[in-house]
């Protein structure tokens, strides 16, 4: 699928590759740590992103979160866990074995004998992709194709890290010559033009005369153009049956139209037979609702623990 630049999705701050310029801002900027927050010891798996959305490595580095609250966490990482840029994407799992992600930034770090301590606010081009309007794709009206903002190699990205799952939403039919959106219609065989018209026949019952119904018409009554017999009463006399189909482009006349696409981008006319079905495809994801539930899972984690039977 053709799409567009990814980085038409980004925010100015989460293009900036380098962790020590955002980093080193951050630090002058005095960013702040969000009052309030709750302690924890959470494991969890932390995802580095480059600037247009692709995850730099498959494989997460492990950090514990040990404190949260609604849009900002401390994290603690090995001294050799350091993310390679500042946006990320976290990994919490859950108790029935799933995993919830969020989309966050690193805001600053500080070297400690422990390791590596790390402030991050929930944010970033992560969370950007991971909202339903990244993830479902929609009709672009510039060329009526099915899109979503990102290139397909960023979602191959998270697909292979796990994150998101491929789903089908829905089939559409599209243009065999450039894949956008067509309209259908029943239309002439001969010229796909839709300019059509059902001719009505009369048939006359007593002298069993079957002609166009105009032919029935006259200024005063309905007549049988064959046998002469004047007031004739439809249900009665005769009855009305359907007749061939006119085209008013080329003059086909025939009893039996044909389904027929028109392509809203390049115009083209073609048999619906020759229309080429598309899958809409979107991603699934467990999304985190709140750093703040971070602690929430791991008391969840510590009740657990305490009930497991003898």
């Amino acid at each position: 699928m053709t799409t567009v630049d990814s980085k038409s999705v980004v925010s100015d701050a989460a293009q900036r590759d380098a962790f020590g310029p955002v980093a080193s801002q951050a630090k002058a900027d005095g960013a702040s740590i969000e009052h309030g927050r709750s302690k924890c010891s959470v494991p969890l798996s932390v995802f580095a992103l480059t600037s247009d959305g692709h995850l730099a490595s498959r494989k997460p580095v492990a950090a514990v979160a040990t404190s949260c609250a609604e849009g900002s966490a401390s994290l603690s990482l090995g001294w050799d866990a350091m993310p390679a840029y500042p946006s990320l994407v976290l990994g919490v799992p859950t108790l029935d074995g799933r995993t919830l992600f969020a989309g966050c930034v690193l805001t600053s770090h500080e070297v400690r004998d422990d390791g590596i301590h790390c402030e991050i606010n929930r944010g970033g081009i992560g969370e950007i992709i991971l909202t339903e309007e990244a993830r479902i794709p929609t009709l672009n009206t510039e060329f009526f194709q099915y899109r979503l903002p990102c290139d397909d190699s960023v979602y191959d990205s998270w697909l292979r890290a796990g994150i998101l799952k491929r789903t089908v939403l829905d089939r559409v039919l599209v243009c065999g010559k450039c894949r956008s959106v067509a309209t259908f219609r029943f239309a002439c065989r001969q010229c796909g033009s839709g300019r059509v018209a059902q001719k009505m026949l009369a048939h006359h019952f007593a002298c069993a005369f079957v002609a166009p119904a105009s032919e029935f018409e006259t200024a005063e009554t309905l007549k049988c153009p064959n046998c002469r017999t004047k007031h004739l009463v439809a249900g009665t006399d005769f009855e009305y049956m359907p007749g061939d189909n006119e085209c008013d482009v080329c003059g086909w006349s025939d009893r039996e139209l044909e389904q027929t696409g028109h392509c809203l981008n390049c115009d083209s006319r073609f048999a619906a037979h020759k229309a080429v079905e598309q899958e809409l495809v979107g991603y699934h994801v467990e999304r985190l609702a709140s750093l703040a539930d971070i602690a929430d899972l791991g008391r969840s984690r510590v009740t657990a623990a305490g009930h497991v039977p003898a």
